[in-house]
């Protein structure tokens, strides 16, 4: 029997501990709020999502293969719901009767807590066959394809019937029949365990049956030997022989009972990544926002390349009515987006991020058509807050956290940076900008960056380079935002007299 493989092609998904150095990247692109949609208070989901999604997978295959089996589950959301909510009664009927506290216990319990545990999971066994057999068919994708013909294989009904038959035979007998030889020095050997081939006969029925043998003159059916029961030394030698011949088939069945667990458990935390990308799917389509499943390409090459891309973080938490923006920037190793205040700058920045993380975990994307190189890493360096403990200046803390990323970069990774190095004056502001964009772009790395440093956007633009791209947040005549980012050069102001006249202006509109 093999378990399920929906999360990678080759292998079982197993669950790891939260990587310290993502906690940044989630925090600036607000993962919380993607996840707790996910998640829909399922604590699984959350946990393997949040891992899938910060793992950057970079294979394609990888990706492709998970993008099949969420098609599937798209297709067929009843059959998700159905096979994870008969996961979770399996592992409850596992929870009532554990196994892995019996490796010190008696044949006899052993052999008692797995007939129980395998005749409380037999009907979630025949089900899951049920649903195998309902939607085998209608999966085109190779992870539930291969999982239902796998389950159709190993678990065929006349298993299952003898298996209930061995269930039925093991849990209602009062007794056992064990068989065993002579060794050397007449020690019991062999000892087997042997099925019952009649119905166990009453006291009365065996007196009356050794009267009629006796008053015949035929030899008894049995001998039989009655142990006293303070006989302690007889009842220990004879405990040590029925455990001795119970010991192999309660291993046998234990073992079977550990088996069928562990399938559905691993079905259960596999299942989850898919549950969590329906109910995401699920909350955006009733905001009318439009998702698409991406096109990954290599690494080898920067590709960016996206249609009405938008951040499902804002539209979840806004209800919806987010602007989405195109983009072209094939090509391009560095973005520089300017523009006015509040005209949707770091928005898009979480939206590219977004994007890249939801394509590389192998689900859809918040846009209407997205093609991208996968990157090894993202980070992410955006302004914070005022130290409140003045353990460090906001320039220090920002240099810090720089450093940090460094340490840890990898070529054709991905740095998103927004407002970096704004908390000195423009002059070193820009020349730190300059020279740490300058080391990323010579290491193989990505950047987009979200910046009001006029001398550095500038500067950047007038060199000229044909791998640069320049965006800016459209602004009306009027003042008004789009929250469109347009290409074009960087502009040398940022509009925050728009911001002073909007906040300060009189209810009559007279400032």
């Amino acid at each position: 029997m093999r378990y399920p493989r929906l999360i990678y092609p080759d292998r079982v998904f197993e669950p790891q501990d939260e990587r310290s150095d993502d906690t940044e990247l989630a925090k600036d692109l607000e993962l919380k709020t993607l996840l707790d949609c996910m998640a829909d208070g399922d604590a699984l989901v959350r946990q393997v999502s949040r891992q899938l999604l910060l793992e950057m997978q970079t294979s394609r295959e990888t990706i492709a293969y998970r993008n099949g089996v969420l098609s599937d589950c798209l297709a067929h959301p009843e059959m998700v719901r159905d096979l994870y909510s008969l996961a979770e009664e399996a592992l409850g009927v596992g929870k009532r009767y554990p196994m892995g506290i019996l490796s010190l216990s008696t044949a006899p319990s052993v052999l008692g807590n797995a007939v129980n545990l395998l005749g409380g999971l037999l009907p979630r066994m025949e089900r899951l066959k049920g649903l195998a057999e309902e939607y085998g068919d209608h999966c085109a994708s190779d992870g539930l394809g291969d999982f239902f013909a796998m389950i159709l294989r190993e678990f065929p009904k006349e298993h299952l019937d003898a298996l209930r038959c061995h269930i039925d035979t093991l849990g209602t007998q009062a007794g056992f029949y064990i068989s065993a030889g002579l060794g050397p020095g007449n020690v019991p050997t062999g000892h087997t365990l042997r099925l019952r081939m009649h119905r166990r006969r009453s006291r009365l029925e065996r007196l009356l049956a050794d009267f009629a043998n006796r008053l015949l003159g035929r030899p008894p059916d049995s001998f039989t030997l009655h142990v006293h029961y303070r006989d302690e030394a007889s009842n220990v030698a004879l405990d040590e022989f029925k455990h001795r011949g119970l010991r192999s088939v309660a291993n046998v069945l234990a073992q079977s009972g550990d088996a069928l667990l562990g399938l559905f458990e691993s079905l259960r935390r596999e299942l989850s990544f898919y549950l969590g990308c329906m109910n995401l799917h699920r909350a955006l389509s009733e905001l009318d926002m439009p998702v698409a499943f991406p096109e990954p390409v290599g690494m080898r090459k920067p590709v960016l390349r996206a249609r009405e891309l938008y951040d499902p973080c804002l539209a979840i938490t806004r209800g919806g009515e987010v602007v989405g923006n195109d983009l072209q920037a094939d090509g391009k190793r560095l973005l520089v987006i300017t523009g006015a205040n509040q005209g949707g700058k770091t928005t898009f920045l979480r939206a590219i991020g977004l994007a890249g993380l939801m394509m590389q975990a192998g689900m859809f994307v918040a846009a209407k058509a997205f093609r991208a190189s996968c990157s090894r890493r993202f980070h992410s360096h955006f302004r914070r807050r005022e130290d409140p403990d003045m353990e460090a200046g906001k320039l220090e803390e920002e240099l810090r956290r720089m450093n940090t990323i460094v340490e840890n970069l990898e070529p054709e990774s991905t740095v998103l940076l927004n407002e970096s190095f704004a908390a000195t004056n423009e002059r070193e502001g820009s020349e730190i900008a300059e020279q740490v964009v300058t080391g990323l772009l010579e290491a193989g790395v990505r950047v987009v960056y979200v910046t009001h440093l006029h001398e550095f956007a500038d500067g950047f633009y007038r060199l000229g380079c044909g791998d640069f791209l320049f965006l800016r947040a459209e602004r009306r005549s009027d003042g008004r935002r789009t929250f469109r980012v347009v290409s074009g050069r960087p502009e040398e102001t940022s509009f925050g007299r728009d911001l002073h006249d909007r906040i300060f202006s009189s209810p009559d509109g007279v400032n």
